[in-house]
Formats: structure tokens, sequence, C-alpha cells
């Protein structure tokens, strides 16, 4: 299982992406944010974006209702 912060970093960079694309938006669940062959490119991609918000807790709080 990937650490606590590749998740969350996946997690909020696939929502920066897709949250606002009603398309994409159906394909933010586990099965495929979590998916094994795919979850290794989300990673790289998310530490690729290089915008930030990954350590931002206000951005998180703002975003998710959980944070």
């Amino acid at each position: 299982m990937p650490p606590e912060a590749d998740c969350l970093s996946v997690i909020e960079d696939r929502w920066r992406r897709w949250g606002d694309d009603e398309k994409m938006r159906q394909h933010f669940k586990p099965i495929t944010l979590f998916r094994e062959e795919k979850f290794a490119l989300y990673l790289a991609e998310a530490a690729g974006s290089g915008d930030g918000h990954a350590r931002d807790e206000n951005w998180k709080k703002e975003t998710f209702i959980n944070a």
C-alpha cells in the first residue's frame, strides 16, 4: 500500500485536473485513482505539477470536506 502522503498527493492532483471536467470527474473514484497500473503515473504527474497545493493545508480545508 502506498504511503498516505502519496495517496493524498494523487487525490489532490487528480481533483485539480478533473474536478471541473464533467467527463473526467466520473473517474474520480478509488478504483481509478489507486489502480496499480495507473497510480505510479498519477503520482509522478502530481510530483511534477509543482504548484505547492499538496503542502497547503488551507487549500485542503477549502477543497476537501474532511481535510
